[in-house]
């Protein structure tokens, strides 16, 4: 019991006895935090702040696309077959949309595929359609177009003989 006693006399006497650190009202080298309410002022400029990250993050990406310009190589009617190939020369990916599009007085026929990609240019697959798939016999005007995160173009117009 007297080594126990002893021993919490030590760890009092030593508790109280340490320095404790002190800070002079002269010494320039401490920092200050002000952690009083923010300004109107402050207040403000942290609001406006807000709002032009928020603004910024709205923003549609503007990441613009290179334009392109496909062309028509084949384009004919044989019996009920109707077929248009399409390519876009100097891309070559896969993954994008090309798109035909035929119209005569004020019918409209489109088809979609998906363009593949060759050695040195997308490939759009032939567009095989019915005769069926045009409602009136005609000189239609075609267009294929080609569409993708890095490309966007259409082609020349151009003249099929549908009987």
């Amino acid at each position: 019991m007297l080594l126990g006693t002893a021993a919490v006399a030590y760890k009092i006497h030593t508790v109280g006895s340490k320095k404790q650190p002190t800070t002079s009202s002269s010494d320039n080298s401490s920092t200050h935090v002000d952690l009083s309410p923010a300004t109107p002022q402050d207040q403000q400029d942290s609001d406006a702040h807000k709002q032009a990250i928020v603004q910024q993050q709205s923003q549609p990406d503007t990441t613009a696309s290179s334009a392109v310009t496909p062309i028509i190589s084949y384009a004919a009617q044989s019996g009920n077959n109707v077929e248009v190939d399409a390519s876009v020369p100097g891309v070559v990916e896969s993954g994008g949309t090309c798109t035909l599009t035929a119209t005569l007085s004020g019918h409209t026929v489109t088809r979609t595929t998906t363009g593949i990609r060759n050695a040195q240019d997308t490939s759009c697959p032939a567009f095989i359609l019915d005769r069926g798939d045009f409602p009136i016999a005609g000189d239609w005007s075609i267009q294929a177009s080609y569409s993708s995160a890095a490309y966007n173009g259409s082609s020349k117009s151009q003249k099929l003989t549908i009987q």
